[in-house]
């Protein structure tokens, strides 16, 4: 079983496997299973590398197909190490071994939570502070990794891309924090979440709080065109001089498991939605278990 930490992560595993809370409570489910039993899908947060670690499972990356927020940006090995760090919470398509702890992964794709300066800071304990960036709340404590800033040295106004696992309350528990550079004008932003207050007559909604203008937005890969309330999504563009509102420039659903695809599935993350032990969501993925 894997390591627990922060609060009430689940590491979820369909295809009749056990499911059990970090707390310990809570018995075992079974989830149904996919097609043919004979492709993993599994996400959560890079461990290491060796090709790449995720979910206690090592994957042979020499020949995946590696996406970077919607774009195929190479394949293998080395494309890995350009492009991913330790603690980026990945989703990995591919082919289990013989052996249950490898895999032979056809795809590897990463979208950050979100990007773009960071706006205020506070102490939430000794160990945990509380980083608001693009109106999300980010909270880092001894579970996040840092490139090109520290936990001591993070800064307002620092550009920062953030990987993680949010909670029920929309806060981004960040496993992954890069810092890519400071404020300049035009500076363009990332946020991924839930579309909600959708308003169609002023073209705008929020994700947690940030009002999104989505009059310019290229929406074309939505479904039916458009933005829809409760829509798990990634917006792109710029935010406006005081920071309280972003215009988008894009629009993409938000990265989902094909579970149709694969006999077996992984997912770790917070309960989001519970309905019953037999219904409920880990991150943005509906489980349901019989």
């Amino acid at each position: 079983m894997k390591a627990c930490h922060l609060k009430s992560i689940l590491l979820v595993l369909m295809s009749s496997v056990l499911l059990a809370t970090c707390s310990g409570s809570g018995g075992p489910f079974f989830a149904s299973g996919g097609i043919d039993g004979s492709g993993v899908i599994s996400k959560g947060s890079i461990s290491a590398f060796g090709s790449i670690f995720v979910n206690g499972t090592e994957f042979d990356t020499s020949n995946a197909a590696i996406f970077i927020n919607g774009v195929e940006i190479g394949i293998g090995d080395e494309a890995v190490r350009e492009n991913l760090d330790i603690g980026r919470v990945i989703t990995v398509e591919g082919i289990r071994n013989e052996d249950p702890n490898t895999a032979v992964a056809d795809r590897v794709i990463y979208s950050n939570n979100v990007k773009g300066p960071v706006e205020s800071i506070s102490d939430a304990d000794a160990i945990t502070r509380e980083i608001l960036v693009l109106g999300q709340m980010v909270v880092v404590n001894a579970a996040t990794y840092f490139n090109g800033t520290t936990f001591d040295t993070i800064a307002p106004d620092d550009v920062v891309e953030v990987s993680g696992l949010f909670d029920d309350t929309g806060a981004i528990w960040a496993t992954f924090i890069g810092k890519t550079g400071g404020v300049v004008p035009g500076l363009e932003v990332e946020v991924t979440g839930y579309i909600a207050n959708l308003d169609p007559v002023l073209q705008s909604f929020e994700i947690n709080g940030l009002t999104v203008d989505y009059a310019l937005a290229d929406t074309s890969a939505l479904p039916d065109g458009m933005p829809a309330e409760g829509l798990f999504a990634e917006v792109q563009g710029t935010r406006d001089a005081i920071g309280e509102e972003m215009a988008a420039s894009g629009i993409l659903l938000g990265d989902e498991l094909d579970a149709d695809d694969a006999g077996e599935i992984e997912v770790t993350g917070f309960v989001t939605d519970f309905v019953s032990p037999s219904e409920f969501t880990v991150g943005n993925q509906p489980v349901l278990t019989g």
